[in-house]
């Protein structure tokens, strides 16, 4: 079977450093889960510096560019020094990756991502400094500066409703109308995340970001794990697109996320956008498995949908804006 190129919608390139040590609960550590997993992950990230994000993310992107992806969405959010004070220039670790990304030989686009708190009334973790800028004006700005030197490469990503308060949230979906940007954010990823949102707002993750203006059909919802029938459909109505991230979802979040993965606008990173009633649906690698479009060819194939992957030469990836 013959496939055109794939698209990874959602990555953390220097996630990469993580593959074969968090895959398995340890029996010595058999209450792991996705909380204790995040703390595996904040160490690795606050030993990265601009050389280090450059080499993780070339491994990262040589090893999707043999396994047959051609572009990715980079989710990337260490952006500062661990302690959170910016690099000389401020974009020193985005430009690392967009540099790694030119070498490997894929298309890129840079999604920043915003991060402001470690949740409702909470400043940052220490883990978490680093990826945070002292409020979101200082954020767009960066935003702006990285997207004048990359035009068409570089996205918005607020992390999360529960690392973005509601006026952050308000302020780049303003941002994200004036510019036509796209934006990807995490949401209805976790209980405790979507538990946490109703105590503080009244509202569901992704009722929160049509409230914010946040959900359109440049917008991508990653996970959507754990999202309502309602929430689904005010997605479906906006035109917004999920990016399931299946590999991960198996490893550290098992749930019933099919239910979602094909009843309304999917995304799944490593494929492009299909309009099935206006629905979407693609795939994606967050853990940078080399395995993962052989494992999206055969879902296909078994739902008989191959013909509708988006070959190399179409030039469009319409939720990460490459045209």
């Amino acid at each position: 079977m013959r496939l055109p190129g794939f698209v990874n919608a959602h990555s953390h390139a220097f996630q990469r450093r993580l593959r074969g040590a968090v895959e398995r609960v340890d029996p010595a550590h058999p209450h792991d889960d996705f909380w204790t997993w995040r703390e595996a992950m904040y160490a690795e990230a606050g030993r990265l510096d601009p050389d280090s994000a450059f080499e993780v993310a070339l491994l990262a992107y040589r090893e999707m560019r043999a396994a047959g992806y051609v572009a990715v969405g980079e989710f990337h959010y260490p952006h500062h020094r661990p302690d959170g004070t910016p690099y000389d220039p401020p974009n020193a670790m985005a430009e690392a990756t967009i540099a790694a990304a030119a070498e490997a030989g894929i298309e890129i686009v840079l999604l920043m991502t915003a991060y402001e708190r470690a949740g409702a009334g909470l400043p940052p973790t220490p883990g978490q400094r680093r990826f945070c800028d002292p409020d979101v004006d200082a954020y767009l700005r960066r935003v702006e500066d990285l997207a004048a030197a990359h035009p068409g490469r570089v996205g918005l990503a607020p992390h999360s409703v529960r690392a973005c308060s509601r006026g952050w949230l308000e302020a780049i979906a303003r941002y994200a109308a004036e510019t036509g940007m796209v934006v990807h954010t995490h949401a209805c990823e976790q209980r405790r995340e979507i538990e946490e949102c109703l105590a503080e707002h009244g509202r569901r993750p992704i009722e929160l970001l049509a409230d914010t203006g946040l959900l359109a059909e440049r917008t991508t919802v990653v996970h959507a794990t754990h999202a309502s029938d309602a929430e689904l459909d005010l997605m479906a109505e906006a035109g917004a697109a999920i990016c399931a991230c299946s590999r991960m979802s198996r490893i550290i979040k098992p749930t019933s996320a099919s239910r979602a993965s094909f009843g309304t606008s999917v995304q799944s990173g490593a494929l492009t956008t299909r309009r099935i009633a206006n629905k979407s649906i693609c795939w994606a690698s967050e853990l940078c498995s080399r395995r993962a479009p052989i494992a999206v060819a055969i879902v296909f194939r078994a739902m008989s949908l191959s013909p509708i992957l988006v070959a190399r030469n179409s030039r469009c990836v319409p939720k990460l804006g490459i045209r």
